[in-house]
């Protein structure tokens, strides 16, 4: 072994802090969403909540977000979740958004907001997260699918 190379485990150790770093790091960009919905001062609904999230990714201004106000507690037309809502309105008419919807429907039991608070499956914040996290992943695969 030469001195002053570095030893294997040493290696294996930082490659592994790396790795945990960038695991804690994808966490909270998963959770920006949930840190606004429902807090006080604003109480932002699930709708405001992922436009928020989105806000420097999207250039959304403020004036969106409070337009959004009546977008949230399944308000918006065939009573769908505020949070999938914003998330499907922020993708686009990309291919990949009935996916997403599909994809939000498995976690949540529905599409529809009062189905999901009957269902009880998961509650309004981890709407808020799941919708959050499919789409960045689905963004990550329209934004590739272009290059």
């Amino acid at each position: 072994m030469t001195i002053g190379a570095p030893v294997p485990w040493v290696l294996a150790a930082k490659k592994e802090k790396n790795k945990k770093q960038e695991m804690e790091k994808e966490t909270m960009d998963k959770e920006k969403a949930s840190k606004h919905f429902n807090k006080k001062p604003e109480r932002y609904n699930c709708a405001q909540a992922i436009l928020l999230a989105f806000q420097d990714d999207y250039n959304i201004e403020q004036k969106q977000i409070k337009a959004y106000k009546s977008c949230g507690h399944g308000r918006v037309e065939g009573g769908m979740c505020g949070a999938l809502f914003a998330a499907k309105v922020l993708l686009g008419d990309s291919d990949h958004t009935e996916e997403l919807e599909r994809c939000f429907c498995e976690a949540a039991g529905s599409v529809k907001c009062r189905e999901i608070l009957k269902l009880k499956r998961i509650p309004c914040d981890e709407c808020v997260d799941v919708a959050e996290a499919l789409l960045q992943d689905f963004d990550k695969l329209r934004t590739t699918n272009k290059d």
